[in-house]
């Protein structure tokens, strides 16, 4: 396996992630890869998008508990 069948491997498990645990774990499995480095394959950009799915996932947990406890809803 070529590293490009590789990264296109653990890209495609990404793709399916359900949670932000699952998000960390191919996290970790790509800088394991190839480190925290651009290539051809676009890999940072990837990178990018996993941060801004777990960043958008903290927001929404935060509102949520926020919500659930009258007057301290700051966010609206």
């Amino acid at each position: 396996m070529t590293i490009s069948d590789e990264l296109r491997d653990i890209f495609r498990r990404c793709q399916t992630c359900r949670s932000v645990a699952e998000m960390d774990v191919c996290i970790a499995e790509y800088k394991t890869q190839l480190g925290d480095t651009e290539d051809e394959s676009g890999g940072l950009h990837h990178m990018q998008q996993l941060r801004n799915a777990r960043a958008q996932q903290k927001i929404v947990e935060s509102r949520a508990h926020l919500a659930g406890r009258p007057g301290t809803d700051k966010l609206s």
